[in-house]
């Protein structure tokens, strides 16, 4: 062959495989500490999925526990246990073993779970398209310098412009992904001895780990940025009775917010939180005679604490880890929290929605109306005390009514019983009217002054099954021994704390009125503010 090939090219080639057969011992001796170098970089360890997975309303604590394998590291039998980057508050519990040092160090480990793996699927589906669009405008570019080449750079222009569309789609899906999913952190611990290590690794030599030794760990470390929240979902269908079916779900509404997904996991659900304080109060001082800007400043500060202690809440400890609750999730109250356990492990990266709890009550619907000024709408409520034995967090809650969505709501049981309501209704109606002649005049009679009110209240039924309408009103009341208030009614009004409510039945598409009056009389020589009616 070398004599078809001119003799410049043969003397070329002669002379290059003279150079690498004289280079040769050098890239030897070059490649020998970089393969030294990779034979004692071990592969890095796996991501291990949590046991178990307590969340708070702020943070989450995984424990993990298994055999973990002994490497001689620096002359000492250590192990090495991969976290995810923004792991805090590392405890490790080993068997017959001593942990003499701890160092830390930031690593890269592969996408794991499926968020990060799609994250990483995607940066790569968006450096290909950069790649495709540079190669157009390159083609564009060559083109244009010569028209006589037959490109069309027309239909270039076109296809990048799609090009450059996709990439903005996938750019902005990005940023619903965190960022760094691939950083971790590589924690080696250097044993003082190792009793529990199977297959003992005092006879480890080298830099290799010898099959099956390994030493049984527990360890838990905390995940910021992991959360969760109750949310209900409530939908109410009224019936002809007079009643209606409600129908409540309360949902967990969980952030996982690590770098891989755990499976298999026992998740468990608490309401307790940080920043809520974690010792009593201090004992306040009992200072008389103090000036109102020092008392204004107490009480301020007595209200700050009763608030943060008001953030506890009742609930529970750690329940069985291989349990297999057959509801939804088994919820516990006996304990300092309230928590749950989902019957269904493990937990995906990202949000997830956790059914808790469900339930179908059957209460009578009331229309109820609070009139002030122009505000007279009537709006579908009902009351529902709450079972024992279930925990009912205060949260919000979406509504819905006859199968339409209505609104927004917080969910905010008080003294075991909930009140619900579902928007206003406009099949029933309410017209206030106010007597001219008693809209809060003033007059005298001997050495009194006079205020009067009078209203008619005219309740309205266009539906096509009656309904039980309360009605409300301030209840008038006077805090000065010389003013008199007097009211009437028809009907007769019951007497609340604060308010008057008259309750009415009132038949499909017919109307029901009531007549409400109030009277003040006040001594001519009493200075007090003229009453202004609600």
């Amino acid at each position: 062959m070398e004599d078809d090939l001119p003799s410049t090219c043969v003397s070329t080639i002669n002379n290059g495989v003279a150079m690498f057969k004289h280079c040769l011992p050098a890239l030897f001796l070059l490649a020998f500490p970089l393969a030294a170098s990779a034979a004692q970089e071990a592969p890095l360890p796996q991501l291990a999925s949590p046991a178990r997975a307590v969340l708070s309303p702020s943070l989450a604590t995984l424990f993990v526990h298994g055999s973990i394998p002994v490497e001689m590291i620096g002359g000492a039998p250590s192990i090495r246990i991969l976290l995810p980057a923004n792991a805090a508050d590392l405890q490790i519990k080993l068997e017959g073993a001593q942990i003499l040092r701890m160092t830390q160090r930031a690593v890269i480990g592969a996408p794991d779970g499926g968020l990060s793996r799609e994250r990483a699927r995607m940066e790569k589906e968006i450096a290909e398209l950069e790649g495709r669009s540079k190669a157009i405008l390159a083609r564009i570019e060559y083109g244009a310098e010569d028209i006589s080449r037959g490109i069309d750079i027309q239909a270039l222009h076109v296809e990048n412009a799609g090009i450059k569309k996709q990439i903005k789609t996938l750019q902005e899906t990005l940023k619903a992904y965190p960022e760094s999913m691939e950083r971790r952190t590589l924690v080696t611990a250097a044993l003082a001895e190792a009793a529990g290590v199977k297959k003992q690794a005092s006879s480890l030599q080298g830099s290799t780990v010898q099959p099956g030794a390994s030493i049984e760990a527990e360890y838990s470390y905390k995940i910021p940025d992991c959360s969760w929240r109750p949310e209900y979902n409530i939908a109410c269908s009224p019936q002809d009775d007079g009643k209606g079916t409600i129908r409540v779900r309360l949902e967990a509404v969980v952030q996982q917010s690590s770098c891989f997904d755990w499976d298999g996991t026992v998740i468990q659900l608490v309401t307790t939180g940080t920043g809520s304080g974690v010792r009593p109060p201090s004992l306040r001082s009992w200072n008389i005679g103090q000036e109102a800007s020092q008392v204004r400043e107490r009480r301020r500060s007595m209200e700050d604490g009763a608030a943060a202690s008001g953030a506890m809440m009742a609930a529970v400890p750690v329940m069985e880890r291989n349990a297999e609750p057959k509801k939804p999730a088994v919820a516990d109250l006996s304990g300092a929290f309230a928590s749950w356990i989902p019957a269904m492990r493990g937990l995906a990266q990202g949000e997830s929605r956790i059914l808790l709890h469900s339930a179908e009550w059957k209460e009578d619907i009331v229309w109820k109306v609070r009139p002030l000024n122009s505000d007279a709408r009537v709006f579908l409520c009902a009351e529902h005390e709450l079972e024992t034995g279930v925990a009912w967090p205060a949260g919000p809650s979406r509504l819905s009514l006859d199968g339409a969505a209505i609104g927004t709501d917080t969910f905010s049981p008080r003294k075991g019983k909930v009140a619900l309501s579902f928007g206003h209704d406009p099949r029933v109606q309410l017209l206030a009217r106010t007597e001219p002649r008693k809209s809060g005049t003033q007059g005298f009679i001997g050495k009194d002054k006079i205020w009067e009110w009078a209203w008619q209240y005219t309740v309205r039924n266009d539906r096509e099954t009656p309904v039980r309408v309360e009605v409300e009103r301030p209840l008038p009341k006077s805090v000065n021994k010389d003013v008199k208030v007097e009211y009437t009614s028809a009907p007769a009004a019951r007497e609340g704390k604060s308010e008057l409510v008259w309750e009415l039945d009132v038949p499909p598409h017919q109307s029901a009125v009531i007549e409400h009056g109030v009277k003040v009389t006040a001594p001519e020589k009493l200075s007090i503010i003229t009453p202004v009616a609600p």
